[in-house]
């Protein structure tokens, strides 16, 4: 074999093992990223005492970026402490069916018509989850100054709806 045969060999061989790191360390990382669970993890049910725990650092957070006072902070868990519940339901059945879908999708023949079915419903689970979680910002913001509800608007998570257990919001564009 010429030069040329062997730097093309070669050439081949540095590519297929690229390629083949990049796919198993994707891989590794799928798999990394599924079996990680923390509390408020969007879709995976949330026990009780780990969503005291984030309401509480949710509480923490407004009172230091909108420098809530007492009253205020005590609205904002009072209405955290009767939404919470419903929110905590919502997103287990939310998972629940999710769950229903990825077993179903996986399934050796798929029924089209009852996976469709079933996707509506977590559609629907979703609506609600994004539902009482919007009601519960509003619920929040009737509680704020409007120099406090305009920060708030720069901090919450507005990108993915329902996502206010699961992450908390970015600073918004001051840096905070």
């Amino acid at each position: 074999m010429n030069r040329l045969g062997f730097l093309v060999l070669a050439l081949s061989l540095g590519l297929n093992a690229g390629l083949l790191y990049v796919d198993v360390s994707r891989r590794s990382e799928r798999e990394h990223r599924g079996r990680r669970s923390f509390p408020g993890e969007r879709g995976r049910p949330m026990d009780p005492e780990a969503g005291k725990a984030l309401v509480e650092r949710h509480l923490e957070r407004l009172s230091a970026e909108l420098d809530l006072t007492s009253e205020q902070r005590a609205g904002i868990s009072a209405i955290w402490e009767e939404n919470l519940p419903a929110i905590r339901e919502a997103r287990s059945r939310l998972h629940e069916l999710r769950s229903q879908l990825r077993d179903r999708f996986a399934a050796t023949e798929i029924d089209s018509t009852a996976f469709r079915a079933l996707a509506r419903q977590a559609a629907a689970a979703q609506v609600e989850l994004d539902s009482l979680t919007a009601s519960t910002m509003l619920a929040e913001a009737s509680h704020l100054e409007p120099e406090q509800r305009k920060r708030y608007s720069e901090i919450m998570p507005w990108v993915s709806p329902g996502r206010m257990l699961g992450r908390p919001g970015r600073p918004g564009p001051r840096g905070r």
